[in-house]
């Protein structure tokens, strides 16, 4: 009996494992078929959620009109009129105002607003494909500066609403001076504009992100266009009591050794460098190019990453204009250096070879001799007139001079085309600011020699022949030589020649030749 009812438990509990297994492989046929479904209708369900959305819009556009036509608003209208709040914006500005150049680095109260590169503060405005819009009632807005809570816009959004930009705008705090001396507004010319003489008259200690922004937004009632406003990057103002005390983006050479970075005025890391003579800014780079390692090793205690800070702070400074010499004894051959004592070149048998251009042989020679001209210490200054830097005379043949800015014949043998050491062109022309001279006068000197290049070829047919060009005699109707603006010309390459003036003229004829193809 007992043998029966076991029996029948079994069967019981084998009926239920059959039922439930069957009803599992249901399941798992139902999960593949919806799966599969699911798959196929990938697409439909896109297209749904983007019909949806269109619908959305057309709903958000029409309750706009709706509260626009409204006169007297209720105060739940009033509550939810601010659609900008909401998740979904009803509209998308195409046309945006943008800040050009970077503006991270702390800028001090009452001193000067600039660039991260030390450059006026630039905006411009942009269509959708991102260019700047150089035409038109846009390219001549009136534009109005304003100053933002560090916080605005920290996810780094495309868009945001015109009300929550408002909201976010710097005021003064009570009892001071307001945060500009004046309201900052701006005519853009040709879709650009630069911001000059600009100054905060309070620190940035008062707002809780201890950072401000700057914005900028349209502020013409002429234009109907609605325009995105621009932000800049987040930058904190300090008191412009410590301005003296800042270190600057690129330190010059006489500066103190403590204006660089990660070296305090105070600090043990001053007196270190003291104690070894290194006082400024020069010093510490002589002392680098002549002994890398042997400066590491006396500042050892120095951490690596702060050592690499201090080297590249040190290493954007920009060399003075003093060249030295070493004559290799027994050879004809000659050493260059910087004022920094850095080798920029060689001379083999009377002709000069810039570094990079030495083949190895020649540079072996040249590290196997540093070594000697450095412990020496009595390095000479070169005797030759090095067009890369500043001379008030610029050219001299036959005991007559030309100095910058006169008009005189010069023959094409006395113009010198070594260029030598790192040269970086400025490739854009800041057509709100004033013409200044140029820092670099060997861009200068390429400038001229264009003019030159170019000027000798005036008023000639275009179908004459290169052969017949160079041929044209030398006079001096034809042919002067002065000082030319830098934004006069629009390219001077930094090779061996260069490149004519592409822009053409009544009278010129543009040949794409270089300068000794016709000497």
């Amino acid at each position: 009996m007992y043998w029966h009812y076991d029996r029948e438990k079994e069967l019981s509990y084998e009926a239920q494992i059959e039922i439930l297994t069957e009803e599992c492989k249901n399941r798992k046929r139902e999960m593949q078929e919806l799966y599969q479904n699911s798959q196929l209708q990938h697409k439909e369900v896109k297209e749904l959620i983007s019909e949806r959305n269109s619908h959305i819009q057309l709903i958000w556009e029409r309750l706009n009109t709706l509260i626009s036509e409204t006169s007297a608003l209720g105060e739940h209208v009033g509550k939810y009129s601010d659609l900008g709040a909401l998740t979904h914006q009803s509209e998308i500005r195409k046309y945006r105002l943008k800040f050009v150049n970077k503006c991270c680095n702390a800028k001090y109260s009452r001193h000067d607003m600039t660039a991260d590169d030390g450059s006026p503060i630039k905006v411009a405005i942009y269509d959708q494909k991102n260019r700047i819009i150089t035409n038109g009632p846009l390219s001549s807005v009136l534009v109005k500066i304003v100053a933002l809570d560090g916080e605005f816009n920290k996810e780094n959004k495309e868009q945001w609403s015109e009300n929550s930009f408002k909201t976010s705008i710097v005021h003064c705090r009570p009892g001071r001076q307001p945060l500009f001396a004046n309201e900052l507004y701006l005519r853009l010319e040709n879709g650009v504009a630069h911001l000059c003489g600009a100054k905060f008259q309070d620190n940035s200690s008062f707002v809780p992100s201890k950072k401000f922004r700057l914005g900028v937004m349209a502020a013409d009632d002429s234009i109907s266009e609605k325009i995105l406003e621009g932000v800049s990057e987040s930058f904190a103002v300090k008191d412009g009591r410590g301005y003296p005390k800042k270190k600057d983006l690129f330190p010059s050479l006489n500066d103190p050794i403590y204006k660089l970075k990660k070296i305090g005025e105070n600090g043990d890391r001053r007196k270190l460098l003291e104690n070894m003579d290194i006082n400024i800014v020069q010093d510490f780079l002589r002392f680098y190019n002549k002994d890398m390692k042997g400066l590491r090793e006396a500042c050892r205690n120095i951490p690596d990453h702060d050592w690499n800070i201090i080297v590249g702070h040190a290493l954007s400074c920009k060399p003075g204009p003093e060249r030295y010499s070493y004559c290799i004894p027994g050879m004809d051959a000659t050493i260059c250096f910087n004022s920094l004592y850095n080798i920029v070149g060689a001379e083999f048998n009377g002709k000069y070879i810039s570094y990079e251009e030495l083949n190895s042989t020649q540079k072996s020679l040249v590290e196997m001799s540093k070594m000697t001209a450095y412990e020496n210490l009595e390095v000479s200054k070169c005797e030759y007139k090095d067009p890369c830097h500043e001379h008030e005379v610029i050219a001299e043949y036959e005991g007559s001079c030309c100095p910058r800015g006169s008009c005189s014949m010069l023959p094409l043998s006395t113009l010198s085309t070594r260029f030598h050491e790192d040269i970086s062109p400025q490739g854009e022309v800041l057509e709100s600011t004033p013409a200044q001279e140029s820092p670099r006068p060997r861009q200068r000197w390429a400038k001229i020699m264009t003019v030159v290049t170019t000027l000798r070829f005036l008023n000639k047919k275009p179908q004459a022949t290169p052969r017949e060009i160079s041929q044209t005699p030398w006079t001096e109707s034809s042919i002067g030589m002065t000082y030319v603006p830098d934004d006069l010309l629009v390219e001077a390459d930094i090779e061996m020649c260069p490149t004519p003036i592409t822009e053409s003229s009544s009278g010129m004829v543009e040949w794409p030749y270089e300068l000794w193809d016709w000497c």
